[in-house]
């Protein structure tokens, strides 16, 4: 019981200390005027449509940053531009 506290407790400091680290580096972007790197999706081509239509919705929500660029090289294809670090999100189905 104890062990699992303590495991839980540390996840959580981890995960609030990833969030703090992500919003410094969005915070100093904006400040030098640097523009964050965009979101690459690839993969599946029955997801597609969705990542498709979750890019639209950012873009309109925030029109200041680039929105999610979405390509179709199948769920294969997909995972392995994701294992090689070409891609952010893999779609698969």
């Amino acid at each position: 019981m104890i062990r699992q506290r303590i495991l839980f407790g540390s996840l959580a400091a981890l995960l609030v200390a990833a969030g703090c680290t992500v919003s410094t580096q969005e915070e100093a972007q904006q400040q030098e005027g640097v523009r964050a790197p965009g979101i690459s999706i690839d993969g599946s081509s029955t997801v597609a449509p969705l990542s498709s239509a979750i890019s639209q919705r950012f873009k309109e929500n925030h029109p200041d940053l680039r929105s999610p660029v979405v390509n179709i090289s199948g769920s294969s294809g997909g995972f392995q531009k994701f294992s090689s670090g070409e891609i952010d999100i893999s779609d698969a189905s």
